[in-house]
C-alpha cells in the first residue's frame, strides 16, 4: 500500500526568512489599530508540514515582537501566520495525480483557498454570539501560496464536559438556523457541498481493495486487534457507503464548518473561536459532530474510556441548540447523520494507517515520535477508535 507522496516544498524554517518588516508593518498596524513601525520580531515554528500528509498547509507560525507608535510607545504584539500552497503535484495511495487545475477546483472537497474564501466573505457573520471565528490581519496570495495572517488563539481554559457541551450547543444554536429556514443557505462558489462523498471518492478510494491486493488485513497489526467480524464489519461498511451517503443528501442541509474538533476551539473566556475553516461547506444536519466526536477521539485528545461520555455529552448539546432556535425534527435524525458520517470519514483510513506500520517502518517511527508515543499503545488507540465507530456505524 502506497502513502500519500507530496510534492517538495520548502520547510518553514526557509520560508519564514520571507517575512520582513514591510510585510509586517500593515499586519500589526491592523492588529493594534494604530500606526506603527515594527521593531524586532522572532518566528516560532509550531507546525510544519513540509515532509507531512497535509496538503493544503505548509505549516503555521507565531511571530511576536515590538513596534514603536509616531509617539514612540513601544508596543508588543503576537500573530499566527498560517501558510497555504496548493496540493498540485500530490499522488494520492490509489495513484491519482492531483493536477492544478484539480487543485484550483473551487467545488473540490480540498480547495486550497477555501479557508481564505471563508474569512473574506463576511459569512461568519452568521455565527451566533459567543462562536468567533479569528481575526484576519492580512493574506498575501503569491500565487502557489497564500499568508493568512490571524489573531492568536490562546485557549484559557481546562476543558470540562460542560465546556464540550457548549461548543456542540453553540454549533447546533448556528446550524439551527438552517434547519429552520430562518437562514437561506449562501450560495458562494467555493463552499464544499457533499464533503464526505468526496472524500470517499478520492482520498478512500480502493483502500481496501489495495490492502487486499498487498495482503494487508492478513498482517499480524490486524490480526492482533481485530476479530474476523470485525474486519467483515468494516467490509459491509464500505459496501454500504452508497446508502449512508444517499441518506445524508436527502437530509436536512445547513451551513457546516466540518472539522470542528477540540483542537480547532479556543475558549477565551465565554467566546469560543473555532479555527480552520478549509472544509466549510454544507452538509447534512448532525454531520458536524462525527468531526466533533471522531476527529477528538482520532487525535487523542480524549480517551477512548470516555468515548461514549463524550459522544453522549456532543450531541446532547447540539441537539439543544437546534431546540433553542426552534428546531422541531426527530432527534434520531441527528444520531443517524452522525453514525452514517462518522465511520465513513475514519474507519477505514484508521485501520489503513494501522497496516502501513508495518508495510512502512518510517511511517511507524514517525508517527511515535510525533505523539511521543510507543508504537504499541497508539495502535492499541486506533484500533479501539475503529470498533468504537463499527458498533455506531447503522
Amino acid at each position: 500500500m502506497s502513502a500519500l507522496t507530496l510534492p517538495e516544498v520548502e520547510p518553514l524554517s526557509a520560508l519564514y526568512r520571507l517575512i520582513d518588516a514591510d510585510t509586517l508593518n500593515p499586519v500589526v498596524t491592523r492588529l493594534l489599530q494604530a500606526p506603527l513601525c515594527v521593531n524586532s520580531w522572532t518566528v516560532t515554528v509550531l507546525t510544519d508540514y513540509a515532509h507531512d500528509v497535509k496538503p493544503n498547509a505548509a505549516g503555521v507560525c507565531r511571530i511576536a515582537g515590538t513596534a514603536t507608535t509616531p509617539t514612540g510607545e513601544q508596543r508588543d504584539w503576537a500573530v499566527m501566520l498560517k501558510m497555504l500552497k496548493s496540493p498540485a503535484g500530490m499522488v494520492m495511495p490509489n495513484g491519482i495525480v492531483i493536477t492544478q487545475s484539480m487543485a484550483d477546483d473551487r467545488q473540490s472537497f480540498g480547495y486550497w483557498k477555501r479557508e481564505v474564501a471563508v474569512h473574506q466573505s463576511g459569512f461568519l457573520a452568521s455565527l451566533p454570539h459567543g462562536l468567533a471565528a479569528p481575526d484576519i490581519y492580512g493574506v498575501l496570495d503569491t500565487g502557489d501560496q497564500v499568508w493568512l495572517w490571524q489573531a492568536e488563539a490562546v485557549n484559557t481554559v481546562t476543558w470540562s464536559w460542560a465546556h464540550y457541551r457548549e461548543a456542540a450547543y453553540r454549533l447546533g444554536l448556528w446550524q439551527g438556523q438552517y434547519a429552520t429556514g430562518e437562514r437561506a443557505l449562501p450560495a458562494f462558489d467555493w463552499l464544499s457541498h457533499n464533503w464526505l462523498r468526496q472524500w470517499v471518492d478520492l482520498p478512500v478510494a480502493k483502500i481496501l481493495e489495495m490492502l487486499d491486493r498487498f495482503g494487508g488485513l492478513e498482517l499480524p497489526v490486524v490480526r492482533n486487534h481485530f476479530s474476523p467480524t470485525d474486519i467483515i464489519q468494516v467490509r459491509q461498511l464500505w459496501a454500504a457507503r452508497e446508502q449512508h451517503l444517499a441518506r445524508l443528501a436527502h437530509l436536512p442541509q445547513v451551513l457546516c464548518h466540518l472539522d470542528a474538533y477540540r483542537a480547532n476551539f479556543f475558549w477565551h473566556g465565554n467566546t469560543l473561536t473555532l479555527i480552520d475553516w478549509e472544509f466549510a461547506g454544507i452538509g447534512a444536519l448532525g454531520e458536524e459532530m462525527a468531526a466533533f466526536v471522531g476527529a477528538t477521539l482520532l487525535l487523542d485528545h480524549a480517551p477512548m474510556a470516555e468515548a461514549p461520555h463524550l459522544e453522549a455529552v456532543a450531541l446532547d448539546g447540539y441537539i439543544a441548540g437546534l431546540r433553542a432556535v426552534g428546531w422541531d425534527g426527530a432527534a434520531d435524525t441527528v444520531w443517524q447523520t452522525y453514525r452514517a458520517a462518522m465511520p465513513l470519514r475514519y474507519a477505514v483510513m484508521s485501520l489503513a494507517s494501522m497496516c502501513r506500520t508495518t508495510m512502512e517502518p518510517d511511517f511507524a517511527e514517525n508517527w511515535s515520535q510525533k505523539l511521543g508515543k510507543p508504537l504499541d499503545a497508539i495502535l492499541a488507540q486506533r484500533a479501539a477508535f475503529v470498533r468504537f465507530m463499527l458498533n455506531r456505524s447503522l
